[in-house]
């Protein structure tokens, strides 16, 4: 056997020697055991949630799942985004961004049962009897009662 063979073996022999020593001898930490530091859990009580009006009963994740307003009827409208507004001489039109698809309309034609009244360079104003939203590019629908007509751009 030759010098490095027998510095290999003497290496390997005072490991073996030393993990041998360190699963025979015990090092008490000072740890308390798991079973003196578990803590019961203690009891939460917890009252009834009261029935929350945007939520509606179904499925979480249904495709027919819709939002519904304070007053409990489903407002489609607001699924959808305004992505941009066309005016030109041969007319106007918006473009959205619905839950499936993209729609495009132009003053007059309905969406979601809201009729678009009118058109701006980056609104889009939709009614239905006594309510009005408008949809402005890049931001969430906007529901008000008294809002002001925009004007549509469309050509005589």
């Amino acid at each position: 056997m030759t010098r490095a063979e027998q510095r290999t073996a003497l290496a390997a022999g005072a490991l073996a020697i030393l993990l041998i020593t360190q699963w025979l001898i015990p090092i008490d930490l000072g740890l308390p055991s798991a079973a003196a530091t578990a803590v019961p859990p203690a009891a939460v009580a917890a009252s009834a949630l009261p029935p929350y009006p945007g939520l509606i009963p179904g499925a979480l994740f249904s495709p027919s799942r819709q939002a519904i307003d304070a007053d409990g009827t489903a407002d489609g409208l607001r699924a959808y985004a305004l992505l941009g507004v066309s005016l030109s001489p041969r007319g106007a039109s918006a473009l959205l961004k619905g839950p499936r698809d993209f729609v495009t309309v132009r003053p007059g034609q309905s969406v979601a049962g809201w009729r678009l009244a009118g058109l701006d360079r980056d609104q889009a104003r939709f009614d239905q009897p006594g309510k009005h939203i408008i949809l402005t590019v890049g931001t969430p629908a906007q529901s008000t009662q008294d809002a002001k007509p925009i004007p549509s751009k469309e050509a005589p």
